[in-house]
């Protein structure tokens, strides 16, 4: 036997033999066979609390508006548009029915009819004159069927025409020049330059890379050295250098005129020392 420390003895299990059956009531047998299934009862779910009306709600609420009366007003122009088509229809078919106009009745005349006195004269009087332009003379005259109202229109509108220009009359008038008109306006002579001694010949100057032709004149004119072709059918590149003479500095300012340029139906002149020999120093 079990001792207990604490002074109390322990029960002992004592083995059951497993042939030994026991007793069990009829009650407890079918309770036993068959379990008891437990009903499982769902607790109802609380009521959901009615949702609030939010911001979303009152847009979708304030659009479904819009839409209901733009559905509306869709409706009652489409209502109007029909009836004055069907209005302007019948009032079409009214007018075009419509009987003719009764013809006109001829009124008696009236007896008491004023007199006129046939001794008053009723002519109309006379139009206002107008005023016209005398365009040879540049003055103004009196004309009912003139162009303008009054006297000072027509002397601020009216005016002598410029003559057309007369070629031989002495005068270079507008529109005249050498080319159509040369006996009044002739070119221009241009005195001579203190290089028209070297009429003819090609120069150049220091620290210039143009090269001039003197004219008759004595104008230094620049050649154009891609088109210029002397009468030998030389070109510049071609010229022999002594041809060219380079004069003093002080004469690069000489009067210029027109670029020479395309065939020269002469040959470059040969200047003594004597011609030369005043505009080298």
């Amino acid at each position: 036997m079990a001792i207990d420390f604490l002074g109390k003895p322990k029960p002992v299990k004592k083995k059951v033999d497993p042939g030994v059956e026991y007793y069990v009531p009829e009650k407890d047998k079918a309770q036993k066979a068959e379990p008891i299934k437990k009903e499982i009862v769902k607790k109802a779910e609380p009521p959901k609390p009615k949702e609030e009306l939010g911001e979303v709600n009152l847009m979708t609420a304030f659009k479904k508006y819009l839409r209901r009366r733009r559905e509306i007003a869709t409706i009652i122009s489409v209502i109007i548009v029909l009836a004055m088509i069907i209005g302007g229809y019948f009032l079409y078919i009214y007018i075009v029915t419509l009987p003719p106009a009764p013809p006109a009745i001829n009124l008696p005349v009236n007896i008491n009819k004023p007199v006129i006195n046939e001794n008053i004269n009723t002519t109309p009087p006379p139009p206002l004159p107008k005023y016209s332009c005398n365009t040879n003379s540049g003055q103004c005259f009196n004309d009912v069927n003139g162009v303008f109202a009054n006297f000072n229109d027509c002397q601020a509108n009216c005016f002598v025409p410029t003559p057309l220009p007369v070629c031989g009359n002495g005068i270079c008038e507008n529109n005249e020049n050498t080319q159509n008109c040369l006996i009044d306006c002739p070119p221009l002579v241009l005195p001579d330059t203190e290089l028209s001694s070297l009429r003819g010949a090609l120069v150049r100057f220091l620290n210039d890379n143009n090269i001039y032709l003197i004219e008759y004149n004595g104008e230094l004119r620049n050649i154009d050295k891609q088109t210029v072709r002397f009468k030998n059918g030389q070109t510049i590149s071609q010229l022999n250098p002594k041809l060219i003479y380079t004069l003093a500095v002080r004469f690069a300012d000489t009067r210029k005129g027109k670029d020479v340029k395309g065939f020269i139906d002469w040959d470059p002149r040969v200047l003594t020392e004597q011609e030369l020999l005043p505009f080298i120093k």
